[in-house]
């Protein structure tokens, strides 16, 4: 089985982010249909289906840092924050029309596979009854899965809701669709419902392997979900599912069963709304199973914390009002079966084609011609050799009728190799223009395809033979292009296109080269100026500038202000217009015209730079500043231009707004902070070049001037000192507007002392140990509102709080670790270049082991004295949390062939886990058994014999005699497999008998002899070890008898053990006689 390796996708997130554009849009329709049943219900039912909605808006966020946090991947928090507050405020906008769960995962190499978004929304809502719609999307494997569902919900009976539901699934990545069809009994404290799930897409080939097919795999599940009333504290769930099928993926695409089915048991404790913890066993045939835990906090803002930690509310949460809204509970991922494909590798038919053609014949640039080679079922061939070859073509007869050799075209390979889609490419190349026929070969089969060369072109040579005509419409200006090849020969019959710009217009022109490789054009124009003429072969453009004179000449350009004195505020516009004028003193129209201006850095034009004048020979232009200044507007026209200034005027300042820049500066005299005053109009616009008067209040002093101009952004700065610790106000005034800050100066530090104010904590992961930081200025005073940065010596502890702090009034900083492993930690304490630390110390913590679980994760290995089987022990506390560095003892009992490889006295790792490899020469079953602080588990190990074989099969046949006649055949014809060395389940035996001889032409039953094959029959776990029976159809064996000589009939069993490939046979022989 080949896996096929495909990249992680990244189309996931677009897909969501469609996916949500069409609820956005289709949602409200949609629910407009039920708006205002639903007021109704809603208002009277608000605190009963609400309660589950009891949610923090930062729940979401507080659930995934506390799992990333206590599973150890404190590394991925960040991210995992990151993306629940994505998701929080996604599923808070659909909750609005229903209820959505959302789900935004992203590993540390960006893949967002793990994502998934479930929406349900009511269409119908009444006292009685719902008719609702459930939305998913999902990406499990890569595959990017959509779920679409319709149900309705009734409330007929009595605390009692019934209900039904169809889904449509679809696997759009791999192309898999099913159809689902669920039913649902709730009632408050207990829900029970079931699915079935029908494929409804055909065998077509897998995404996953390379070889097999795939399609969804039928199957149904069974759930129920239950509180106890008394307690609603405690719940338990019970699931089973079942699906059909060979090379079914129930648990992953690595482990494929046949017709699996799998059993789920789990339990969940929530003492308070706050908090809910949860276990889930899943266990299936073949030793499959998973467990999962998990613990969910959830916190409401908007209610009382004694609320929330109120045993009483929980009953709330288990009513089938609250529940009227939940999800339907269904497995939305499809699952899916495999089947291997036959391999045919004998090549049918190639599909040629040109992929690159009309290359220049130049003998270096290349066509090329890929071959796609397929067998009779149209599946690609690879690795197959194809053989290349040029068969002739239009220049290779006419090289051979001038009696020249055909050599002008060439093959980059004579031959290549199909890749994995069956393709196969050349490349081909020619120095003579033409068609080329290229031939591929494979066996019998020959596909040829015809590939074309063009004339290559060496340089146009583009010159003018008319130039400055008058721009008339009649008067012409002309030019003509000479086509050379690569050596410098002149080419005839080469196509040429022509272009012309500014207006002008072609009067005449040569589609192609002469015979002296020369084409000519002839255009004319209407209005004067610069015309550039193009000419294009075979790739190859060549230019060249022309001119048209203008019957009349620009004599003068005239700029005139229109407007004037706008404010300068970067939106405002002045306005000039310029008259351009002949020799005449007569205005010219449709005239170009290009503004600029000059003398300004920050004015801009707010029009076109270029225009054309109009009838009246004018041409307007508006433009803005943001500075309070007079620039100069230029127009060019006709090799003429004019100018005339405009004055933009300072906007009054309405506003200002002091931000600090650069606070809490060391009171040493030369440490500054920094103020920024931003000076706006009434508009909001920012005003350049006002004038900002600064004064400053305390000690403190100003380090740069004290009235400045704003900057081009209405900005002015200021930088402030002080000796003394103090907070001081700085203001800014301008043009009767005043604004103001506070800037802080804190006291030097002089040192930092650490000391150890709680120590020999227990490292349980959970006592304190507790450093306090203190900082003093030179004079010894503490130094409030100084940012303390925390280091600890120890990977294993942490703080309890930020490693970033603040000092307090008194100068103070504290910081409390806890540690899992018994330790002298260090604890540094730094401000600015500062630090101080100490050292505090965590005791071993004494732990009480209360169980271990013993599994065999790796099980069913040769008994060969070398391959291994292992087994794990997973040692929990009374809260079944693992313990690390606890000793186990391993013991095996039940042989004395049983070798164990690795020690049977070790500890716990990090994960609780003890581990133990061991060997075996016989194949039997043994008992490995794990002890630790008193607590025992023990499981089942399997090693399978190495020996297979020899076989032997038994024929039955007639009392007193040898001979198979009438009474053994009556009722069937039985071949006994015996028990043979090897024997396992999954063996597959194939039995055969066959009747041999001259037969008596006169037998009733005929002169054709029975030749039998039974379907092949696997070897079950009940049947290992026992003889297996296997029967012929006797009512085709009737009726025979030898002629001269007795028939013989042979049964024949052959073993084929599909794990290895190995295979044993025997056969035995009667005398057939049944007339």
């Amino acid at each position: 089985m080949k896996i096929n390796r495909y990249p992680p996708r990244k189309g996931l997130m677009k897909s969501m982010a469609i996916m949500q554009i069409l609820l956005q849009t289709a949602l409200p329709v949609a629910l407009s249909m039920s708006a205002t049943v639903r007021a109704a219900e809603l208002s009277q039912n608000t605190h009963s289906a609400d309660k589950d909605n009891i949610n923090s808006p930062y729940s979401a966020q507080m659930t995934q840092a506390a799992t990333a946090l206590s599973s150890g991947n404190a590394a991925g928090a960040g991210a995992s924050m990151a993306s629940g507050y994505a998701g929080d405020s996604v599923e808070k906008w659909l909750s609005q029309f229903g209820t959505a769960r959302v789900q935004l995962n992203v590993d540390d190499k960006g893949n967002w596979d793990d994502s998934a978004i479930d929406f349900l929304a009511p269409l119908y809502d009444s006292q009685k009854a719902m008719l609702f719609t459930q939305l998913g999307l999902r990406a499990p494997d890569d595959r990017v899965t959509g779920n679409f569902g319709l149900g309705v919900r009734t409330f007929y009976t009595d605390n009692w809701m019934f209900g039904g539901n169809v889904f449509f699934d679809d696997d759009f990545t791999g192309d898999n669709r099913r159809v689902g069809f669920g039913a649902e009994a709730w009632t408050n404290n207990l829900k029970l419902s079931a699915n079935t799930y029908l494929g409804t897409t055909n065998w077509h080939s897998s995404r996953d392997f390379d070889d097999y097919y795939e399609k969804p795999a039928d199957g149904f599940d069974v759930r129920a979900e239950g509180y106890l009333p008394a307690y609603p504290q405690l719940g338990a769930k019970l699931m089973y599912e079942q699906y059909y099928g060979d090379k079914v993926a129930l648990f992953d695409k690595d482990d494929l069963q046949s017709n699996p089915s799998a059993v789920t048991v789990g339990v969940s404790y929530t003492p308070v709304p706050l908090i809910t913890a949860a276990v889930d066993y899943r266990r299936g045939q073949d030793s499959m199973d998973e467990t999962h835990f998990g613990v969910n906090f959830r916190y409401n803002f908007g209610q009382s914390l004694s609320s929330q930690l109120s045993s009483s509310e929980v009953q709330n949460l288990r009513s089938l009002a609250g529940s009227r809204y939940d999800l339907v509970e269904r497995n939305n991922e499809i699952v899916l079966q495999y089947k291997e494909k036959k391999q045919n590798n004998a090549v049918a038919d190639m599909l040629l084609t040109t992929v690159k053609d009309n290359s220049p014949a130049d003998g270096v640039t290349a066509n090329t011609v890929t071959v796609r080679a397929t067998t009779s079922d149209g599946t690609p061939v690879r690795n197959t050799v194809i053989s290349w070859s040029i068969v002739g073509g239009a220049q290779q007869q006419a090289k051979a009728a001038a009696g020249s050799a055909a050599d002008d075209a060439a093959l980059s390979a004579g031959s290549s190799v199909t890749d994995s889609n069956g393709n196969a490419s050349v490349n081909i190349t020619s120095k003579t223009a033409g068609q080329v026929a290229v031939q591929a070969t494979s066996g019998d089969i020959s596909r040829t395809a015809t590939t074309t060369f063009v004339q290559s072109v060496g340089s146009l040579d583009l010159v003018l033979t008319q130039n400055n005509s008058p721009a008339d419409g009649s008067s012409q200006n002309a030019g003509k292009v000479t086509v050379k090849d690569t050596n410098g020969n002149v080419m005839s019959g080469v196509a040429i296109s022509w272009g012309v710009n500014n207006g002008a217009k072609v009067v005449a022109s040569d589609v192609q080269s002469n015979a002296q490789g020369e084409a000519t054009i002839h255009y004319t124009n209407t209005k004067g100026g610069a015309v550039t003429l193009t000419a294009s072969a075979a790739g190859k453009t060549a230019s060249v500038n022309s001119a048209f004179t203008s019957q009349s000449e620009v004599s003068a350009v005239s700029v005139t202000t229109t407007t004037n004195n706008a404010p300068a505020n970067n939106s405002a516009t002045n306005a000039a217009q310029a008259l351009v004028t002949d020799g005449n003193g007569q205005p010219m129209a449709n005239t170009s015209v290009t503004w600029s201006i000059s003398g300004s850095s920050t004015a801009t034009l707010s029009s076109a730079a270029t225009v054309t004048t109009n009838a009246q020979g004018v041409a307007n232009v508006t433009f803005k500043d943001s500075v309070a200044e007079t620039v100069t507007i230029v127009a060019n026209a006709g090799g003429r231009s004019g100018s005339s200034s405009a004055i933009f005027t300072q906007t009054a300042a309405t506003n200002i707004l002091v931000t600090v820049q650069q606070n809490n500066a060391t009171a040493d005299g030369t440490s500054a902070n920094t103020v920024v005053a931003k000076v706006t109009d009434s508009s909001g616009q920012a005003v350049a070049n006002a004038v900002v008067t600064w004064s400053v209040g305390g000690s403190a002093k100003a380090t740069s001037p004290v009235t400045v101009n704003t900057n081009a952004s209405g900005e002015a700065t200021l930088s402030v000192s002080d000796s003394v610790a103090e907070s001081v106000t700085v203001s800014a005034s301008a043009n009767g507007a005043q604004g103001q800050a506070t800037v802080t100066f804190v006291p030097a530090v002089s040192s930092v002392f650490v000391a150890v104010t709680a120590n020999n904590a227990l490292a349980d992961g959970s006592s304190v140990n507790t450093f306090r930081a203190t900082v003093t200025s030179p004079s010894g005073q503490p130094v409030a509102n100084t940012s303390i940065t925390w280091s600890l010596s120890s990977s294993t502890a942490n703080g309890t709080s930020s490693l970033n702090a603040t000092t307090d009034a008194s100068g103070n900083a504290v910081l409390s670790v806890t540690d899992t492993v018994a330790e002298t930690v260090t604890a540094t304490a730094k401000a600015g270049n500062i630090q101080g630390q100490a050292t505090a110390t965590f005791n071993p913590a004494s732990v009480e082991v209360s169980a271990v679980t013993v599994t065999v994760p790796t099980n069913n290995q040769m008994a060969d004295g070398s391959a291994t089987n292992q087994a794990q022990a997973l040692v929990t506390d009374a809260n079944n949390q693992p313990l690390a560095n606890v000793q186990v003892t391993w013991s095996i009992t039940g042989s004395a062939t049983v070798n164990a490889t690795t020690p049977l006295s070790v500890t716990t790792d990090s994960n609780g886990v003890a581990t133990l490899r061991f060997t075996d020469t016989v194949g039997e079953n043994v008992t490995v058994t794990a002890m630790a602080g008193g607590k025992q588990g023990q499981a089942t190990a399997t090693f399978v014999s190495a020996a297979f074989g020899p076989l032997v099969i038994e024929l039955e046949h007639g009392t007193g005699t040898s001979a198979i006649n009438v009474a053994t055949v009556s009722d069937g014809l039985e071949l006994t497999v015996d028990a043979y060395p090897g024997m396992a389940e999954g063996d597959q035996i194939t039995a055969s008998f066959k009747v041999t001889g001259d037969v008596n032409p006169d037998s009733p039953g005929g002169t054709i002899l029975p030749d039998i094959t039974l379907p092949v029959h696997t070897v079950t776990a009940s049947e290992v070890g026992q003889p297996i029976v296997l029967t012929f159809d006797g009512s085709g064996m009737l009726g025979f008898q030898g002629e001269t000589t007795p028939l013989t009939g042979t049964g024949t069993a052959i073993v084929v053990k599909p794990s290895t490939q190995q295979q044993i046979s025997d056969s035995t022989s009667r005398v057939f006689d049944t007339w």
